[in-house]
């Protein structure tokens, strides 16, 4: 059964994507495509390979929404899972509407499906991109309560980051964390973000016995075995350009100050990462306000420049807290949260953070 079980809508369902959906799947990354004026994911081949990636392990996850009385697809969604200071999350990589049926509430319903499948699999928020001058989507994401994430913003680097980063001379060195290492984790990170509301009872919530390869915790040590920093990322991916990439969204220091071979190091390992998973298709780095005048020019250094769409800035939305649960049970109005409240209904393994057993 392909259906989605998904709360009751008349005019649409959800569906998983199986093969008899490649036609009008490619037809929508096909449009979306053409609306961002990529000339990336036009070519039946690039198409032929983003339909192969839906589902494999290095893919991308993907359901339709179809009409109820003629079961016609008319929204395609595309996601991944994704780690972050908060824990476990979903990253809305596309939501392509038809034409013929923006304003009609499948938009609204296919990110309330997402908002279930993201409840449903623990996760704490779903992340996503938008173009700063796309007021109409602005409008549509401030509707359902999603929030803007002004105080950080996202670098990229198509390609891999260059190798050999880190200093001959440097005295820090990362590793991947492991098992043994989640009671430190669990207090550094709870540290780290002493200044979010809800980081002491997500934090507290992480399980670093369950794992998944596609996220990493890594840690700095000096040559002491003294901690000095604590990084997160994810495996991402571009349905435009059909390759997976990796994503530092937090990078925590143990130093009051922090120092730049401590920072050199931890891009030296993921550079390194990339070649190891081929995941080379970007890097992505999340720069937090506070962090911008330390990051800024060694991001540069390595040709890590801000996320643009020609001359478009990119804006983070998420949505978390009561209004997930709100859309996930189809209401759409509520004002976007400013801190997550103690819900019960997100308790339950709202975050697992993951350290990723070896392979």
């Amino acid at each position: 059964m392909d259906i989605i079980n998904t709360s009751t809508c008349s005019r649409y369902m959800a569906r998983h994507v199986t093969s008899d959906h490649k036609e009008i799947f490619s037809a929508l990354i096909q449009e979306q495509a053409e609306q961002h004026h990529s000339a990336a994911a036009r070519s039946p081949a690039e198409i032929d390979n983003l339909w192969q990636s839906v589902g494999a392990p290095n893919g991308i996850n993907a359901f339709l929404i179809v009409k109820s009385d003629t079961h016609q697809p008319v929204v395609a969604v595309t996601y991944f899972g994704c780690l972050n200071r908060h824990g476990l999350g979903l990253y809305l990589e596309d939501i392509v509407t038809t034409s013929t049926e923006r304003n009609k509430g499948a938009g609204k319903y296919a990110m309330s499906v997402l908002a279930q499948i993201a409840l449903d699999q623990g996760a704490s928020r779903i992340v996503w991109e938008c173009a700063r001058s796309n007021d109409v989507a602005h409008r549509f994401y401030d509707h359902i309560g999603a929030s803007r994430v002004d105080d950080r913003h996202t670098q990229r680097k198509l390609g891999l980051l260059p190798a050999d980063l880190k200093s001959v001379n440097s005295s820090v060195t990362v590793r991947r964390a492991k098992a043994s290492d989640q009671d430190f984790l669990r207090s550094s990170l709870i540290m780290s973000n002493a200044h979010e509301a809800d980081a002491g009872a997500t934090l507290q919530k992480v399980n670093l016995a369950t794992h998944k390869n596609n996220f990493i915790v890594a840690i700095a040590e000096r040559n002491d075995g003294m901690p000095v920093g604590i990084a997160l990322a994810y495996r991402n991916f571009s349905t435009f350009r059909v390759e997976s990439g990796i994503h530092v969204d937090h990078i925590a220091f143990m130093e009051k100050n922090p120092n730049p071979d401590t920072a050199y190091a931890f891009l030296d390992y993921f550079a390194d990462l990339q070649r190891a998973k081929g995941w080379n298709g970007h890097f992505d780095f999340t720069v937090h306000s506070s962090t911008a005048d330390f990051w800024h020019p060694i991001l540069m250094d390595c040709g890590v420049e801000p996320l643009a769409y020609g001359d478009d800035v990119m804006d983070v939305r998420h949505i978390f807290g009561p209004a997930l649960v709100d859309l996930a049970e189809g209401k759409h109005t509520l004002k976007a949260p400013q801190i997550m409240a103690n819900d019960n209904r997100l308790q339950a393994g709202l975050v697992r953070a993951m350290v990723p057993g070896q392979n």
